[in-house]
């Protein structure tokens, strides 16, 4: 998917064109999220069973993001037509591995594998923590919740700049 994208986008347009479609997509999942909110709230009085509502709007997003896989998986992931790392030859394998572990990358690499686990592991208890513990209504779990996608709206155009000078 990551090589794919970089190969339809030229590299001079790259930063900004990301920035935009990062921006577009950060403001439809805001508006998902107060439409889902709406929706929830609206509908809960007429249906009566708040977990027949959760459950429509998770099969909407389960039917979505398994169309999206349907979709990404059609393309192929390197420019050398292999379907997976294991498809080209032992040699050309090994002639890439190199630039994969070098000691930059494998620090980077244990950064961001901390730093998902870390995320991962306490994602499920984010929200009734702030619900229960710290016992924010909904409005103001809805405010911090947008006030996160909305400074991420907000700052990429400048990490577009900074990407074409630093690079």
């Amino acid at each position: 998917w990551n090589v794919w994208r970089g190969n339809l986008v030229p590299q001079d347009l790259r930063p900004r064109f990301f920035s935009s479609r990062n921006r577009i997509t950060q403001f439809a999942i805001l508006l998902s999220l107060l439409f889902s909110g709406l929706f929830l709230d609206n509908l809960k009085t007429l249906i009566g069973s708040l977990s027949m509502l959760f459950a429509a709007l998770f099969l909407t997003a389960a039917i979505c993001r398994l169309a999206s896989a349907f979709f990404i998986h059609l393309q192929l992931e390197n420019p050398f037509g292999y379907r997976n790392f294991f498809d080209p030859p032992a040699e050309e394998r090994r002639q890439h591995f190199p630039q994969i572990l070098n000691r930059e990358m494998l620090v980077v690499l244990f950064f961001l594998f901390v730093t998902q686990f870390a995320v991962q592991v306490s994602a499920p208890y984010f929200n009734p923590f702030m619900l229960e513990k710290i016992k924010l209504n909904y409005l103001e779990y809805t405010i911090l919740l947008s006030s996160a996608i909305i400074a991420r709206i907000m700052v990429y155009p400048f990490l577009a700049r900074l990407t074409e000078r630093r690079g």
